[in-house]
């Protein structure tokens, strides 16, 4: 892995009702794409593009692999999404267990020319743990706060939740709440290439579509090596011990 690997979703989109089609972050910069780059002995990818997570218009409920629910909030407004990529967040049952809240964005994206044939694949998940907010259906945008959720529990297991509860004038976006989404996770899944002897120089739609060897307006150029890898390697994660924190750093974030 080289260069800067695209960072986390934001949190200042704060409605868990809004589209599935984000842009991802560069670590210094607010570019509208995800770039990811791997090298090594054999293959070097560079490639970009904007990632939908999960389908337009539906969301993923969960609090671990057992409470997993597929929620429709509105009519889809594109068809970019997969069954691979998801946009996951907590319920409210993530804060009743000593297990962390985790919110959970699952990619699927793919380089594609224009009669559907693939020319590499790709899947990083951008991951937060202790975020600021849960999925709350009848709440405005249906969005409750974590602190919120910890205050209601009789005897709270999670430490974040006992500290905001003996903490009452701690609020969602204090510097001094625990739920600021300030741990971060990065997964480097799968890199597969489809490219046997092809030109290493590609222009496809910011989407990953209709790629061909000769830029076109809008066009965003992809630099794919010319092999067949198509090996199923272990996921990286990356960021796991790191705390992304600093003074005054609160919710949005």
């Amino acid at each position: 892995m080289h260069g800067k690997v695209a960072a986390w979703p934001t949190e200042r989109q704060e409605t868990v009702d809004a589209p599935n089609y984000r842009p991802c972050y560069h670590y210094a910069s607010r570019a509208a794409a995800c770039r990811v780059c791997q090298r090594s002995a054999n293959h070097t990818i560079a490639r970009c593009a904007t990632a939908a997570f999960g389908r337009s218009g539906e969301l993923v409920v969960t609090c671990g692999t057992s409470d997993r629910q597929i929620v429709r909030l509105s009519a889809a407004t594109n068809d970019l999404g997969s069954s691979h990529s998801a946009r996951m967040v907590p319920s409210a049952a993530c804060y009743d267990n000593v297990h962390p809240a985790y919110e959970n964005w699952l990619s699927d994206n793919h380089i594609t020319t224009a009669d559907g044939r693939e020319l590499a694949a790709f899947n990083p998940y951008f991951a937060v743990l202790h975020p600021s907010r849960y999925f709350a259906p009848g709440l405005p945008h249906n969005l409750g706060r974590s602190v919120d959720r910890c205050r209601v529990l009789t005897a709270p297991m999670q430490a974040e939740c006992r500290f905001v509860r003996d903490n009452p004038a701690v609020t969602w976006d204090s510097p001094r709440s625990p739920f600021r989404g300030i741990q971060r996770e990065l997964f480097v899944n799968q890199n597969l290439i489809f490219n046997a002897s092809g030109p290493q120089v590609w222009y496809c739609d910011p989407y990953g579509h209709n790629a061909r060897t000769t830029p076109f307006p809008g066009s965003v150029q992809q630099s794919i090596a010319s092999i067949q890898f198509t090996t199923s390697e272990p996921a990286l994660i990356f960021g796991t011990e790191h705390r992304y924190d600093g003074q005054g750093v609160h919710s949005p974030n």
